[in-house]
This record gives C-alpha cells, sequence and structure tokens, in this order.
C-alpha cells in the first residue's frame, strides 16, 4: 500500500508539474486552444478596433501594442488598455520596442513608454516638420526616427540631431548587429534606381552597388535584420516574372530570398520581420488561393503560416474569415507567436472610421 501511494504521490506531481509548464507556455497573450488551428482575435469583439494602417509591436515580456489613431494600445495577456500620448491630437503612425522593454511611439514627434507612462523623449525642436512613420533603435541605445522630411533624427540619449536628406520619403529604418543605421523608402540613386542606404556618420551611401546592387524597380516599403547580420528589404519592386519579393543582403550581395520567384507575391509586401530562429515573415496585400496571408522563409522554402489570417465578427456568432483585405503589419515576439493586423472587411467603417483587427498564431 506504501508503494501504491508512493506511485501515485509521484503520478500527481508528475501531472501538476506538466499542467504548470503547460499554463506557464499559454500565458501572455494566447488562447492555446486555437494553436495550430486558425488565427484568433487577439480580444473579442467588445475590445478595440484599429485604425486602417494600424502598427503593431511586441516586447520581450510579450505585451503587445497597437496604434489607435492618437493613442497606443496595450494587449497585457487579458485585454487591451488604451495609452495617450503626451499630445492628444497627434496621430500615431508607428511603434518601436527596445531590447529593454521600453516602446516608442512616432508622430509629430517621439514618446516613450516605460511600463507605466509616455513620455516625449527630448525636445525634438524643428526636426519634426511633420510625421514621423518609422522608428528603430541600435543596442547602444541610441533612437533613430524618419521624419516627413527626407532625413533621420538620431537621439543620442541627451539629445536629438540630424542626418543628412535623401531625395525621396523614407518608409522603413533598421539598425544591423553592428549598429549601422539603414533606411529604405522612395528615394533614388543616380541611375534612378531604389535602394537600401547605409548612414555612414556623415553621409548615406548605398548598399551594395554595380553588380551586387539591389536595383530596385519600384518603392521599398519595409527592411528587417536577422541575428546572423543579413538584411532584407521588400515593398512594390519586382522581379524578372513581374513578382514582387523579399531581397536578402548577405553582406557582399543582393539576392531573392528563396531562389528566383520563390514566394511568387502578386501584389505589395507591406511588412517583413524575423524571429529568433532566423526565419522571415512577410505580409502585405499579396493574395493566395483568393486570401491574403502570411508568409514564412523558413531556411530552405517559402510557406504559408496557418491557414489564411482571419477575423470574427460578432453579428456572426463567432464564425471566422479568411483575409481578403490587406496585412498592414506584422511582428514575432520571443515564443514565435506571429501578430498581425488585418484590416476588417465586414464591417468596414465603424462609427465612420475603417477599422483593424490585431490577430495572433501560435506556432
Amino acid at each position: 500500500m506504501k508503494q501504491h501511494n508512493t506511485y501515485y504521490a509521484v503520478l500527481l506531481i508528475t501531472l501538476l508539474v506538466g499542467f504548470a509548464a503547460c499554463k506557464k507556455k499559454a500565458s501572455g497573450s494566447l488562447d492555446t486552444v486555437n494553436n495550430a488551428l486558425y488565427w484568433s482575435q487577439l480580444g473579442d469583439n467588445k475590445d478595440f478596433r484599429f485604425a486602417r494602417g494600424a502598427c503593431v509591436c511586441v516586447d520581450k515580456n510579450r505585451n503587445v501594442y497597437a496604434t489607435q489613431r492618437s493613442y497606443v494600445s496595450k494587449w497585457n495577456g487579458k485585454e487591451w488598455t488604451a495609452t495617450l500620448l503626451p499630445s492628444s491630437n497627434a496621430p500615431v503612425f508607428t511603434l518601436y520596442a527596445d531590447n529593454l522593454n521600453n516602446v516608442y511611439a512616432g508622430s509629430s514627434y517621439v514618446s516613450k513608454w516605460d511600463g507605466n507612462a509616455w513620455s516625449a523623449l527630448g525636445d525634438m525642436g524643428g526636426l519634426s516638420t511633420d510625421s514621423i512613420y518609422c522608428i528603430t533603435g541600435d543596442n547602444a541605445g541610441n533612437i533613430y526616427a524618419a521624419t516627413s522630411n527626407s532625413a533621420v533624427a538620431v537621439w543620442n540619449g541627451t539629445d536629438w540631431h540630424y542626418t543628412a536628406q535623401l531625395n525621396g520619403h523614407i518608409n522603413s529604418v533598421c539598425c544591423t548587429k553592428t549598429g549601422s543605421l539603414l533606411a529604405g523608402g522612395s528615394f533614388t540613386n543616380a541611375n534612378g534606381k531604389y535602394y537600401v542606404a547605409l548612414w555612414n556618420g556623415t553621409a548615406w551611401e548605398e548598399l551594395g552597388t554595380d553588380a551586387n546592387a539591389l536595383n530596385a524597380n519600384n518603392v521599398i516599403n519595409t527592411l528587417t535584420t536577422d541575428n546572423q547580420g543579413n538584411v532584407y528589404a521588400a515593398g512594390t519592386f519586382k522581379n524578372a516574372d513581374k513578382n514582387m519579393y523579399v531581397a536578402k543582403w548577405n553582406g557582399t550581395r543582393w539576392q531573392e530570398l528563396g531562389g528566383n520567384n520563390s514566394l511568387q507575391a502578386n501584389n505589395t509586401i507591406a511588412s517583413i520581420c524575423s524571429d529568433n530562429r532566423g526565419h522571415i515573415y512577410a505580409a502585405g496585400w499579396f493574395i493566395k488561393n483568393g486570401y491574403r496571408y502570411v508568409a514564412k522563409y523558413n531556411g530552405a522554402a517559402w510557406e504559408q503560416v496557418g491557414p489564411p489570417a482571419v477575423i470574427e465578427d460578432g453579428r456572426y456568432s463567432g464564425n471566422k474569415y479568411p483575409a481578403y483585405n490587406p496585412i498592414y503589419s506584422i511582428c514575432v515576439d520571443e515564443e514565435n507567436t506571429v501578430y498581425a493586423t488585418v484590416f476588417e472587411f465586414i464591417s468596414s467603417v465603424i462609427n465612420g472610421h475603417e477599422a483593424n483587427r490585431v490577430v495572433y498564431y501560435a506556432q
């Protein structure tokens, strides 16, 4: 009897430990019942609906942030809460989360969220003449904000200063492992080709030249890097088969990620990102089997992440629908869960505003 009691005690402890481990894995923002089955909405239909073009980011603690007109909303694992920037009248265009869990928002200035409140990051003075559309940072703590006057404002921890201007709009900025600042957008080189610009500390230069140049034939919308130091660019530029693609800079030259015409994106790529395993994700306007989707490069080939991204409309008893409309922004957390803002196509106007949902897929 004693042996039996010992056996059942060990069995009970094992089950409890296993349950605790599963519970821990499921903590944060996710409902694990839905894992690997379909994309799920983050929050129910009574939660916030986000403006068209909403940006999403996630911090190291898996808190999710999304732009909501002149607010930034935070998902803490249970609910959305709206947080107001110092200037309540300025629309928020972009978000960036650093390695220390600080979150930065770009409007007509840069605001910093320290976990409790927003505050303006220094005095930008006349640096930003209108709007800030993209933000990034490096491992040294410098913050880079692309302004509407085609330059990047640099925060060094004390004050702001300016890079030189480019000859077109900056759509995306990112930093390499070594701290180099990169920019992509609608600017062109002397040959009229779009390129990724590298800031060398005093001037912009093209990343890759001559035979190793990107030579993009249209606008660059989005940039990202991976843990190995590779750089990726995508947008509306096309390959010889007239498909959009993700370009990879391996330190020496640009090449199409996955090989010639491997992604076959038939429309704009709006957002790309990487996970901690080095996988690359892409989403936007492109369609497969009639639906928009999130694509993932797994190191060998492109694949679809889950089924087509879906949204849920409360008027239809929780039925799930494919994403017929654009996916504007994607990001990946520390456990490789993918988040996306999906334009709501059923109720496209809510209180006079077009709306997005934030959805997720737990891999």
